[in-house]
């Protein structure tokens, strides 16, 4: 990795997850902006972990964060001087099914099967809306270790037949397509690629505010519902909401629908290109001609280590001296 990151010949260098974020601070040169993604989030990380990211973040340019409320998080609790700390989201293709009729009485939820998205909350919540509306299913999508746990709660709520475990699917847009509803109660989440996912398919979303995603990417009252409380009442109520109001029903589907486009491929890819307009300049401009000199040279040394051979006399001859070498640490 060292090797390869001191050769490369791109302007920009993306490293999307702490081991990779690691190599790039370490072994990254001064030739390409050195950028970090934070795809989970800065509180979900362990104490071992954010003490690792204070000390390599500073040697990047660039964090991104996938929404604004860790963004934020990281600008308080991880001052640093050099490095800007940014939130752009995930993408989301446009499916390649058309959006959902919004008809049958279907509520969708889709994830992994883990303690963290608390499906048996929604489960429950369920539970509370077949009471009123039997003729309502839940149809719930994923595989992970809570999948057993998950289907004894059915069991014993006597919802066999009406909350149902699908299964993994891929693609998922056709399954989001068969929904009325999307229905989302994790604890947190650092994004929410599914919430996006069944907008794009012009279903609207029920979801916990959860931390950070549903709140940046679901206009309450608009193309989805917040719930505020975290239990199975306040879930029911929101998805009772639409069940018994058909056009509100509807006419979230259709803002989903559009507010969901500023998720596309293209448009978070000029949000990147802006990003590499705004900061290379200003990286570039920090080098200097000796600092630049000097770190051509230790990344040439760091990919002959590497490669098990010692740096060639002809490195040493033209290394700078002492006294060079120190203004250029300093100018670095």
């Amino acid at each position: 990795m060292a090797a390869y990151l001191a050769e490369c010949d791109a302007d920009m260098v993306i490293a999307t997850r702490p081991a990779l974020i690691a190599y790039l601070a370490k072994y990254g040169t001064r030739r390409y902006l050195k950028v970090g993604q934070e795809h989970w989030i800065h509180n979900g990380h362990s104490q071992r972990l954010r003490a690792d990211l204070r000390e390599l973040c500073p040697d990047l340019d660039v964090l991104v964060t996938v929404s604004e409320g860790d963004a934020e998080v990281y600008r308080t609790k991880m001052p640093f001087a050099d490095t800007a700390v940014v939130s752009i989201p995930n993408s989301v293709p446009q499916p390649k099914v058309g959006p959902s009729t919004l008809d049958t009485k279907t509520i969708v939820a889709a994830g992994r099967l883990i303690t963290v998205k608390r499906y048996p909350l929604l489960i429950e919540a369920f539970a509370k809306v077949a009471a009123e509306r039997p003729d309502w299913r839940l149809r719930l999508y994923g595989k992970g270790p809570e999948a057993p746990h998950l289907q004894q709660v059915i069991d014993d709520l006597g919802l066999n037949g009406r909350a149902l475990m699908m299964g993994p699917r891929s693609p998922i847009e056709t399954e989001w397509a068969k929904g009325s509803i999307a229905a989302v109660s994790s604890q947190l989440e650092s994004f929410g690629m599914t919430i996006v996912e069944a907008m794009r398919c012009g279903v609207p979303v029920v979801s916990v505010d959860c931390p950070y995603g549903p709140g940046e990417i679901i206009s309450h009252g608009t193309d989805g519902l917040l719930v505020s409380e975290a239990t199975p009442s306040a879930l029911a109520d929101a998805l009772l909401r639409l069940i018994e109001d058909e056009p509100l029903r509807h006419a979230m589907g259709a803002a989903a629908l559009r507010n969901a486009q500023r998720f596309d491929p293209a448009e978070i890819a000029l949000r990147y290109e802006r990003l590499y307009a705004e900061h290379m300049p200003a990286r570039r401009m920090r080098g200097s001609p000796v600092s630049g000199i000097w770190a051509r040279e230790r990344s040439r040394a760091r990919g002959h280590w590497c490669r098990g051979k010692r740096p060639t006399s002809r490195w040493r001859r033209r290394r700078p001296s002492p006294r060079t070498a120190s203004c250029a640490r300093t100018a670095a």
